[in-house]
């Protein structure tokens, strides 16, 4: 059923050498104390563990009702009123069951040797190597695979065995069904998938088939063991109500459900994506000119610019997961490295037709404007047009090599609301100078991620409408307190055009409000003189009390 989608990434994986070294995969190997560590987003447990001892996908435990719901299964689940299965197969001959035990036995030695040899056992004579194994995965998988063979065809004499008792046999005479055993199969996979190189399952399969070489968390096959575990709570909760009937038996089901959603509950922080589409993507969007690339080239933007071209739906060569193509790994690198011109020769050997540079989302822009000069002069690339967006807007620019008729997307010879055309726009970029926005923009230049005792809310916003009231929202709009109007000359005298006396805003919060959680986030609202409300970008926020 998965091969569909399992080829394309076997292609993708094999030509961009799509595949994680074993240091990082050790890196996200488990342990078995993970399975006590509960997540820091857990409501009743994540303080538990302290603050500098959470290892996200590290932390695996299932909660208290779930344990118990399986521990009350194993405890309370009574043997089944079966007749014992008749056995309809006859004994296999007994030589082929001595080799598969002697087969076991030469496994598990190994495995014992292994384990004292790590990383590598080598069996040798006269100074030459006859037999080597890097590690227990390989006999220990045979260990119990031979195990499992060997039970299947007959079980020990001790257990049955000289009736002919298979393992299906034992299982089926046992309290609980085949299909409940199964269950605890996927628990025990899941468990030990868990503990990646750390233990012989994920390390067999990551070092001898290639699909599991691209797995960066091991942590993950908790996912395996909570599916089995689900069959063994449900097993729980029937012998918990066996005995029950009536409306004891509706009330304990209601308590048990209960229980189960509370012993579960979460701590949500939201984050507040904006909605509105930038105009830019809009354009990009009417014209479906592409490849394009964005700039700064950073990994924790490219998200947004993959949530622009959700609206526009154009290749572009920015994007991150947890894999980095060699292209758009070879840019970032030049970015890093502040080798822009290789990044220019990047783009053009791979097409790029458009360049998106936004200059409110960089740091030092300084180089990077010295670099577009140094690349409009060349004719390497010719300027388009600008487009509000943020604080400084967004500049498009054409990669002539690849898009010899960008004169066509030229922005008209029009003013804007400044008076500069659309050269004197690109001049005044170039040379570190604000451009006229037609919307309403500010920034939050506080809190940042932590916050401990009184919140400090402050900014400043500006609109070509005047701003008419500044609002900060807290805990996903639920909080709502209006910011006190303060002057910042410093932003009036840099963006002189606009009129904006009282530029700054400024809040403070003694303490966290009752109600708002640790995990929280701020945003602002600001309305204009015509009523037109505009969101800035939100700041998630951790915010401890000062004790």
């Amino acid at each position: 059923i998965l091969l569909p989608f399992l080829i394309p990434y076997r292609i993708v994986s094999d030509k961009y050498n799509l595949k994680r070294p074993e240091n990082e995969v050790r890196a996200g190997s488990g342990l078995w104390s993970d399975w006590l560590r509960a997540n820091q987003r857990s409501r009743w447990y994540g303080n538990l563990v302290p603050e500098d001892q959470h290892r996200g996908e590290h932390e695996v435990f299932p909660g208290l009702a779930a344990l118990f719901f399986v521990a009350a299964a194993i405890v309370m689940t009574r043997r089944r009123a079966l007749p014992r299965s008749a056995i309809t197969h006859e004994p296999p001959h007994s030589r082929a069951l001595r080799a598969l035990d002697v087969a076991i036995a030469i496994c598990g030695m190994l495995t014992i040797l292994g384990a004292m040899a790590e990383p590598r056992i080598r069996l040798g004579a006269f100074g030459h190597v006859i037999f080597s194994i890097r590690g227990v995965d390989v006999p220990l998988t045979a260990v119990i695979l031979l195990t499992l063979v060997r039970l299947s065809i007959r079980m020990p004499l001790a257990l049955g065995g000289g009736e002919g008792r298979t393992l299906r046999d034992a299982m089926r005479d046992s309290r609980f069904d085949v299909g409940a055993w199964i269950a605890m199969l996927w628990i025990a996979i899941g468990v030990l998938g868990t503990l990646g190189m750390n233990a012989f399952l994920h390390a067999f399969l990551y070092q001898r088939i290639e699909a599991y070489e691209s797995i960066r968390a091991p942590g993950r096959w908790a996912v395996i063991a909570f599916a089995g575990m689900a069959v063994w709570i449900a097993l729980g909760v029937e012998a918990l109500l066996e005995r029950r009937i009536g409306m004891r038996r509706v009330a304990l089901a209601c308590v048990l459900v209960l229980a189960t959603i509370i012993d579960v509950l979460p701590v949500i922080q939201w984050e507040q994506a904006l909605s509105e589409v930038a105009p830019v993507y809009r354009f990009v969007d009417h014209e479906r000119i592409g490849p394009v690339l964005e700039w700064p080239v950073d990994n924790w933007l490219a998200f947004r610019y993959l949530l622009g071209s959700t609206h526009h739906r154009v290749m572009l060569m920015n994007g991150s997961s947890g894999w980095e193509g060699p292209l758009y790994r070879l840019m970032r690198i030049a970015w890093d490295e502040q080798k822009f011109a290789d990044s220019f020769t990047l783009a053009e050997q791979n097409g790029a037709r458009l360049l998106i540079v936004h200059e409110h989302w960089m740091k030092d822009s300084s180089k990077v404007r010295e670099a577009l000069r140094q690349a409009v002069d060349a004719k390497r690339i010719a300027f388009l047009r600008r487009f509000d967006h943020g604080v400084e807007g967004d500049f498009v620019f054409a990669i002539t090599r690849n898009f010899p008729e960008w004169q066509r997307l030229r922005a008209p010879e029009a003013p804007d609301g400044a008076g500069q055309l659309p050269e004197q726009q690109l001049a005044a970029f170039l040379a570190g100078e604000p451009t006229y926005s037609n919307t309403t923009f500010g920034r939050m230049e506080s809190p940042e991620w932590f916050v401990k005792g009184p919140l400090h809310v402050k900014g400043w916003a500006i609109s070509p409408r005047g701003v008419k009231e500044v609002n900060v929202l807290i805990d996903s709009g639920r909080r709502r307190y209006q910011a006190l109007r303060t002057k910042r000359p410093e932003i009036t005298k840099r963006y002189s055009w606009y009129f904006e006396l009282d530029s700054g805003f400024e809040l403070v919060l003694p303490e966290r409000p009752r109600g708002v959680s640790t995990w929280t986030d701020v945003q602002i609202e600001l309305v204009d003189g015509a009523g037109n409300v505009t969101l800035l970008e939100d700041q998630p926020i951790r915010w401890f009390d000062a004790d």
